[in-house]
């Protein structure tokens, strides 16, 4: 983290003015550990993404902008992080970036997101602490094996070569129930490559519970730990961005088959992002105006959690198109008190009721919240890669909604809003091997299954703040 003083008030002008002049320098530089800058904001103080058009030169956007380059997403992207260098306010700036569409594809100050769990009006709740224990019966024996279907779906796939890519708080290493689980990661926190969690910090053990909840649905996959965010579960879209960018192509090498084929995103902001949803758009989108390189032609299916406000807003990225969002349900399968909800964009719930999975150092907890939904259906994501590789995203997402039991009868007053239902790993490892369904522990299916359920539609994109905007024709996405 960038930290710099003056502790002596006895300095003379001269040596003063040469701090001061170190300090700017130095609070310009690149540095990982972005998610701790925050000002407690809804965005880093000082620091704005943009896209640019074809033929814009960022030495001359920083020039008349009084920017310059912290770093560089993709160069072939165009898209960079510029750091604030006149004293502009960081808003004011984006928006008057924003609207200069000759240059500017997009520009927004670099967003803020974090753990639904770590948000103060959730961990006000009196249980929203997980409780570390070293007995490890409860993981295999919990609710939601059952509820889940996972002995019928494991019995015909367990996942073996498919990757799960875990952006989040990293994942204890040497965890008994993961270790031999772990492909290569890497820290953008800190920018080194062992994704370890830290060691102490409110969201600690949040990246590991997550990954241990994906080892349970899918036990032969392996998981690809990327380090995102920090010990209180915060980070940023760049950061998050570049944690993508290395799950698609860990080698930078399109050429080579070592990416992920599902990546769980268990956080979330209520500030819908133009970076990430350019990024999570080419996961399943193959267009000619790529944000990432080396997407395979089959794509890279993104779940993410549906948020812990207990409304219908949306949260993002779950909320782009092309992601599954999940919402959370607990064991009588009624909405969790906590979930987001919405008729427009979440796909599936799954379990997040005292959800009880890998915690550090070598233990296990329960944990409520949607971030603990979200792994059972990426962990369901995996299954059915790990049997059909060539699978697309929108094959995958329609195949686990066509299998999800219905659930507007036990969630009246939230019919229609939480998706196709509660996920059904069982069913969709069934169907997809042609079988006969899983019959559930709570709701045994029809004989035959019902009309395949649609793809809901999402609420078409717009800008994070609503402003004049004019713009030069451009070979890129349109906005």
């Amino acid at each position: 983290m960038r930290s710099q003083a003056i502790r002596r008030a006895s300095a003379t002008p001269i040596t003063a003015l040469l701090l001061l002049v170190l300090f700017g320098v130095l609070a310009l530089q690149p540095d990982p550990a972005r998610a701790q800058e925050s000002d407690g904001g809804e965005f880093v103080d000082g620091e704005i993404v943009v896209k640019l058009t074809p033929g814009t030169d960022v030495a001359a956007v920083n020039r008349d902008y009084g920017t310059q380059t912290k770093d560089t997403f993709l160069g072939s992207a165009r898209i960079y992080l510029l750091g604030v260098a006149d004293g502009e306010g960081t808003e004011a700036k984006a928006e008057r970036m924003e609207e200069d569409g000759l240059r500017f594809s997009y520009a927004e100050p670099n967003f803020v997101t974090d753990v639904p769990e770590g948000k103060p009006s959730f961990r006000a709740r009196a249980d929203s602490a997980p409780a570390p224990s070293s007995d490890r019966a409860p993981y295999g024996e919990q609710y939601a094996v059952g509820a889940l279907n996972l002995p019928c779906a494991n019995g015909i796939s367990r996942g073996a070569g498919a990757v799960v890519a875990i952006l989040d708080t990293g994942v204890q290493q040497g965890h008994p129930d993961l270790r031999d689980s772990l492909v290569p990661g890497y820290d953008f926190v800190d920018d080194e490559p062992n994704p370890e969690e830290e060691p102490e910090g409110t969201m600690t053990g949040h990246g590991t519970h997550v990954a241990g909840i994906v080892h349970l649905a899918a036990p032969d996959a392996k998981i690809m730990p990327l380090r995102v965010l920090d010990a209180e579960g915060r980070g940023n879209v760049f950061v998050i961005a570049e944690a993508v960018q290395r799950a698609v192509d860990p080698d930078g090498n399109p050429a080579t088959d070592d990416g992920a084929d599902v990546i769980n995103l268990s956080l979330g902001s209520s500030t819908q992002s133009e970076l990430l949803a350019d990024v999570t758009d080419d996961l399943s989108d193959d267009d000619d105006v790529d944000a990432l390189r080396g997407v395979p032609a089959e794509g890279v299916v993104a779940v993410a959690s549906a948020g812990n406000e207990s409304a219908e807003s949306l949260v993002y990225p779950a909320a782009e198109a092309g992601v599954l969002a999940v919402a959370s349900v607990g064991e009588d399968e009624t909405k969790s008190d906590f979930s987001n909800f919405g008729s427009s964009w979440i796909d599936v719930a799954a379990p997040g009721d005292d959800v009880y999975s890998a915690f550090p150092t070598d233990r296990y907890a329960s944990w409520d919240g949607t971030s603990m939904a979200a792994p059972f259906v990426a962990g369901q994501a995996a299954l059915i890669r790990s049997r059909e590789g060539s699978s697309t995203p929108a094959a995958v997402e329609a195949l686990i909604r066509e299998t999800a039991r219905p659930l507007d009868a036990k969630n009246p007053a939230y019919a229609g809003k939480l998706g196709a239902g509660h996920a059904d790993v069982g069913a969709s490892m069934q169907k997809q091997s042609g079988g006969s369904a899983c019959a559930s522990p709570l709701n045994p299916r029809p004989e035959h299954d019902p009309p395949s359920a649609p793809l809901r539609t999402r609420p078409p994109r717009s800008p994070p703040c609503a402003r004049p905007r004019a713009r030069a024709p451009s070979t890129g996405r349109p906005s």
